[in-house]
């Protein structure tokens, strides 16, 4: 299983549609979250039918061009057996081809807001609990920190929304990934000395999942026209 997740900032212009099209194919991706589309369903239909046509896909579409989220997956390699979305995460119940286990896996876009941040780690507890025993895998755009490491320069402080991501975290037994090529995977600005950084995009996983015989690695890929 090969999954990529990406805030795209807006996957209106021709150049992000490309760049996602050639990424997909040159990671050979079997699904793809994107956070940030900014786009209207009828775009998101005709991104689909011109770079896209060989993926599912569904979406939560944008609010008056803000936001927005979409999951792709390669139907070849998985069924998709439920689905349930919300403004800031969708989650697909899927079995791959030729295995007798199914997986929660969900795509998560983070308010920006703190006094919205935390109100999504509740909607993504009540859902895990429809499905106690499936193993997890969330992935996307969290917009929290759980501690300083995870922040370059700016405000040596920490808000109550990553005192909240840590305890959502050891509640449900999920494990957050290390990527094994850097930290920072968000960026105020390019270049200089003084360049704000911060980890925001992540995949998370159960537990359960580390004690297969299943390798898993994280990596953190060119931003490719965002800043993410």
């Amino acid at each position: 299983m090969k999954l990529t997740t990406w805030t795209i900032r807006g996957l209106g212009s021709k150049i992000k549609q490309i760049n996602l099209s050639n990424k997909i194919k040159e990671e050979k991706q079997n699904m793809v979250f994107i956070q940030e589309t900014k786009c209207s369903v009828d775009k998101i239909r005709q991104n689909h039918r011109k770079w896209l046509i060989k993926y599912g896909y569904l979406e939560v579409k944008a609010n008056n061009l803000a936001g927005g989220i979409i999951t792709l997956w390669n139907p070849q390699k998985f069924g998709i057996l439920d689905a349930k979305a919300s403004r800031n995460h969708l989650s697909l119940v899927i079995q791959p081809s030729g295995d007798k286990d199914c997986y929660m896996i969900t795509n998560v876009y983070g308010p920006q807001l703190l006094e919205d941040k935390l109100g999504p780690l509740t909607s993504l507890e009540e859902l895990s609990e429809g499905h106690p025993a499936m193993p997890r895998i969330m992935g996307g755009d969290f917009n929290m920190i759980k501690s300083l490491t995870e922040k370059k320069e700016g405000t040596r402080t920490l808000g109550k929304d990553s005192i909240a991501f840590q305890n959502f975290l050891n509640n449900m037994r999920l494990v957050d990934m290390d990527t094994i090529n850097g930290i920072f995977t968000w960026n105020k600005k390019r270049g200089g000395t003084s360049q704000l950084a911060l980890r925001l995009d992540r995949f998370i996983i159960s537990e359960d999942l580390l004690l297969t015989s299943r390798t898993m690695t994280a990596f953190i890929l060119h931003f490719g026209g965002s800043n993410h």
